[in-house]
């Protein structure tokens, strides 16, 4: 594993717990709360030799997009002045675009990672669920939480997932041997659709793909009770120490009925065979991260801004937000960058009776019109999550398709239409088999993901230490 550089600058979300550092998850309730233990994640980075500088200010307990936060100030956006740096990672985005930290920990749960990177103009990725360990934050809903890292480029979001996933390897393939999809762009304003257009046109083998948009008002049964549960014990007993939009989400979430939250329950199984299905065969799906560049302050709706990226949480598949070159808001001259989502595809590789798995990441390129201070060079990355064994309780499965905690998926979803993929993984050994012996890496071990996505612009967030 590559070490990172002496004291690299790491902030930290405020959600994660630091030992004897104050931790407050945004909140009123624990303003004067300080952990006795540090988070895994944490623990992990600092291990590997990167220096937490301070902890990053959040939405209130991570559940919004917006970072304004009634009890410690709405974090500002360093690159785009008056709008809203994303959230709820606000204040990690915006520690790294004011060159506060050269790193940052965020949580993903709709969008909280991808989100605050595209409007703060900087590097987020979502890891597989499950990957990087999440002990010691504090959960939102824990089928949808994600942890993963932030920074300014993705080379160095490749050495913090060496460092919080032992045993990760990246490996590369050229762009010319990736079959990509590009989907919504339809959803995006013209000024990001225009964007992601003009990365896709790098890509050899490039078709448009109809993927259905996930309807937050159909799924979010499932995550709004999650929240509700999380919250035991503090809401509704002190209710009045909430702000007023967490309060709100909560209460409306108290409302919810048994069969409404199965219902979302079954949409979001049945999301996960749509998926799959739709991209057999792709190695990589580019979307827009956002519809649109970073709203004003006040703005700022959770249904637009997870619009584009909940599904991954959803399914639990890794996504990476990256910024692609600048376009130009209708009201100001400033400059917003256009926001793209790499989607990185998992397929499974047989090998006897344990799993391989491989992780490419394409060789860089640039292109486009540069914009003085924001990087337009495009590191497309897929990433293939890992299982150390062939076979669960469950049954054999793909690794598209991992079991997570919350449920047990039905057979069908798990050992659907055996050797359906033939084809396909026989292509792709014929692939591998034709690269260099070193640029190829299999890997024991947990899931593990790789994946670039490009970003839009945005506000960079208020940090605390």
């Amino acid at each position: 594993m590559e070490s990172p550089p002496s004291g690299r600058r790491l902030a930290v979300k405020d959600l994660f717990d630091t030992a004897g550092m104050r931790t407050t998850y945004g909140s009123a309730i624990f303003a004067d709360h300080v952990p006795a233990r540090t988070a895994e994640a944490v623990r992990l980075l600092e291990a590997a030799g990167y220096v937490n500088v301070g902890k990053a200010n959040l939405h209130e307990f991570a559940y919004g997009v917006t970072s304004e936060n009634p009890h410690y100030g709405a974090v500002p956006n360093p690159r785009a002045p008056g709008r809203t740096a994303g959230g709820s990672s606000g204040g990690s985005a915006a520690a790294l675009a004011a060159g506060l930290a050269d790193a940052a920990l965020g949580s993903d749960s709709a969008g909280s990672i991808r989100i605050p990177a595209a409007c703060c103009g900087v590097v987020g990725f979502k890891p597989s669920f499950g990957l990087v360990p999440i002990d010691g934050c504090f959960p939102l809903a824990p089928s949808f939480d994600h942890a993963g890292p932030m920074a300014r480029d993705v080379a160095e979001c490749v050495r913090m997932m060496e460092a919080l996933v032992p045993g990760f390897e990246p490996a590369e393939v050229a762009l010319s041997d990736l079959r990509v999809a590009v989907a919504w762009l339809d959803e995006a304003d013209p000024l990001v659709r225009a964007r992601v257009e003009g990365a896709a046109s790098k890509f050899a083998d490039l078709q448009e793909l109809t993927l259905s948009v996930p309807d937050r008002e159909r799924w979010g049964a499932a995550f709004r009770r999650e929240a509700v549960e999380s919250h035991a014990g503090l809401y509704p007993e002190r209710a009045e120490d909430y702000g007023d939009d967490v309060r709100r989400s909560l209460e409306e979430a108290f409302e919810l009925t048994d069969s409404e939250v199965e219902a979302a329950w079954r949409l979001r199984e049945d999301l996960r065979d749509e998926v799959s299905e739709a991209l057999d065969g792709f190695d990589l799906l580019l979307t827009p991260t956002l519809p649109c560049v970073a709203p004003p302050y006040g703005q700022g709706s959770r249904t637009v801004l997870t619009k584009l990226t909940a599904l991954f949480n959803l399914a639990g598949w890794p996504a990476l937000a990256r910024p692609k070159t600048a376009c130009r808001h209708r009201s100001s001259s400033r400059p917003r960058r256009g926001t793209m989502h790499w989607f990185l595809r998992p397929l499974p590789l047989w090998s006897g009776r344990s799993r391989r798995v491989r992780l490419t990441r394409a060789h860089s390129f640039e292109g486009g019109h540069r914009d003085p201070g924001v990087p337009t060079t495009l590191n497309a990355c897929l990433w293939w999550p890992v299982s150390s064994s062939s076979r669960s309780p469950e049954g054999s499965r793909s690794l598209r398709e991992p079991i997570p905690p919350w449920r047990r998926i039905r057979r069908r979803a798990l050992g659907r239409r055996p050797g359906a993929n033939t084809r396909i993984q026989r292509r792709r050994q014929r692939r591998m088999s034709a690269l260099a012996p070193s640029s190829i890496t299999s890997r024991p071990a947990s899931p593990r993901p790789r994946s670039t996505t490009t970003t839009a612009t945005a506000t960079p967030t208020t940090w605390s230490r």
